[in-house]
């Protein structure tokens, strides 16, 4: 459980700008790409624990994020191809949709695909991701945009109304946080 989540939302708000930076970025090592990898994965650790323990504003944990999906060619999905994005799932049939937070979360958290994707210029522009448990079902695609924008709104969200109260005979906690 987090208690003073200020931590937490700072080290969002450092992400963002370090993602800000990184889509104007033409050169990439293999270091840059693991740095990218920690601050995407460890943001969204961030904010599945900021949205677990109750520390942002119930608007922010409802979000729906908009992805492309993209379907499986039916080919099996292995350590050695992973990276071969093409051969696994119809990349020129993405189907927008949009998916809630949490499954944004932990689809990235617990990758099997982590793949960043660059535009016809050279600089970054989406991530693709599939958990363990989603990648033969499809891919998802992120901008780059909507990982800051995400990181951005909870790193800076500060709630201010707490509503807490038990049930009569089941004694669970109802809680509404509200900014």
């Amino acid at each position: 459980m987090i208690w003073e989540s200020r931590y937490w939302k700072d080290d969002l708000l450092k992400a963002a700008s370090d993602l800000r930076r990184r889509r104007k970025q033409k050169r990439w090592s293999e270091a840059s790409f693991a740095r990218l990898e920690q601050r995407i994965m460890l943001g969204f650790y961030g904010v599945r624990k900021l949205r677990d323990s109750r520390k942002i504003a119930d608007r922010l944990r409802h979000r729906s994020v908009p992805l492309d999906e993209f379907p499986p060619t039916g080919k099996a999905i292995d350590v050695l191809n992973r990276i071969d994005l093409d051969e696994i799932y119809e990349m020129d049939a993405p189907r927008a949709t949009k998916k809630p937070l949490e499954f944004v979360c932990n689809q990235i958290v617990h990758s099997y695909i982590f793949t960043p994707g660059f535009n016809e210029e050279g600089s970054l522009k989406v991530l693709f991701f599939a958990s363990d448990h989603q990648k033969d079902s499809g891919m998802f695609g992120i901008n780059i945009d909507e990982i800051v924008s995400i990181f951005e709104e909870i790193g800076n969200n500060d709630p201010s109304y707490f509503h807490i109260s038990r049930g009569r005979s089941d004694k669970r906690q109802i809680i509404k946080v509200t900014d």
